[in-house]
């Protein structure tokens, strides 16, 4: 037997971006699946903010899916914004898709941006660059064909990319984000990319690093990054995040790549 499930935040109240004469903010993203809309999930749940993410699953949970999310790309009507694909974040006729856009909106519409104008951009190439990097995990644990699952091509991936990105991509981001952590708090006792102040971009750095420290635990252990481990042990403390990943609302890793 089959059951619809809304996961959605339990306490809206007092929030800055949806009262209660407003719709809440809907996520559509594929279901059961810790990927890029989780970054869209983590930051809502951060904030207080109220979402939806309609899914069914049958009752033992043994399989989930998302009509609404086909639905939607399976029926859009000739106008604009025209979606390719997931994440997408809609609220009425409002939509926005594609990870990075939507944290960026968000940042700005909930006090997440860096202070200054220059710092704003800077953010806006930290973002890419956490994109970049969970483009490297995908792509190294489904390296033949991106649409297909893991276990169709696990042989040629744990004989050749899986390794190389071990070895030589996840080493080179790594550092990068060590560098630029240790620069923005070098002689202070803040953690986050922009010294105290907590920025969107922190949310993407944070779920690439979660999810590389469940796929590749030797790796996140063995890497020369101090700095990246107290981040992500800092942004897993804070009190909304901490409660979320304890919930039933944060889906559970595949072990088919870091993150998707």
């Amino acid at each position: 037997r089959q059951h619809k499930v809304v996961l959605f935040l339990p306490n809206p109240s007092d929030n800055i971006m949806a009262s209660s004469n407003e719709a809440k903010w809907e996520v559509l993203y594929w279901p059961s699946t810790v990927g890029r809309g989780e970054m869209v999930k983590l930051i809502f749940e951060d904030q207080g903010v109220p979402y939806t993410l309609p899914i069914e699953e049958d009752d033992d949970k043994a399989w989930t899916k998302s009509p609404a999310l086909v639905q939607f790309l399976q029926n859009q009507d000739g106008k604009l914004p025209y979606v390719l694909a997931p994440p997408i974040l809609r609220r009425g006729d409002f939509i926005i898709f594609q990870a990075p856009a939507i944290l960026r909106y968000l940042g700005k519409e909930l006090g997440l941006l860096p202070d200054s104008p220059e710092d704003q951009v800077y953010a806006d190439s930290l973002m890419e660059t956490v994109t970049d990097l969970i483009a490297e995990g995908h792509d190294a644990w489904h390296p033949i064909e991106k649409i297909k699952g893991h276990a169709e091509q696990k042989k040629e991936a744990e004989a050749h990319f899986i390794p190389l990105y071990k070895e030589k991509r996840l080493p080179k981001f790594a550092a990068f984000f060590e560098k630029v952590l240790e620069r923005a708090n070098k002689g202070k006792d803040s953690v986050y990319l922009f010294g105290e102040k907590f920025t969107y971009v922190d949310i993407g750095l944070f779920h690439v690093f979660h999810g590389i420290r469940f796929q590749c635990p030797d790796e996140y252990k063995s890497l020369d990054i101090p700095r990246i481990r107290a981040f992500v042990e800092a942004v897993e403390k804070r009190p909304n995040i901490a409660a979320y990943l304890a919930s039933e609302r944060r889906f559970a890793y595949s072990n088919t790549g870091p993150t998707f």
